[in-house]
């Protein structure tokens, strides 16, 4: 079965909010979105987010397309908008 996997990013001196998800068949490196997780972040770091996790079993995992971007036109994004458990 697949886990998920929340950390901190540093790219280019920014930290943000990330998280492996693993689907059995291959691991996708996602930025996470959701309203609720940010703001655990942004008070406690990725302890805060974890903190809202089931220590085990199933989670939910709501994934989102963003909209295509001038620097990548024709292609859309994939991120994390809601982890449930």
């Amino acid at each position: 079965m697949g886990c998920l996997t929340i950390f901190e990013n540093n790219y280019n001196g920014k930290l943000s909010l990330r998280a492996y998800l693993d689907d059995g068949n291959a691991r996708y490196n996602l930025p996470v979105v959701a309203k609720g997780l940010r703001e655990a972040y942004r008070i406690n770091g990725v302890a805060g987010v974890t903190q809202l996790l089931p220590a085990n079993g199933d989670v939910h995992v709501r994934l989102g397309l963003a909209r295509a971007w001038p620097g990548q036109p024709g292609r859309c994004s994939l991120m994390i908008n809601g982890v449930y458990g």
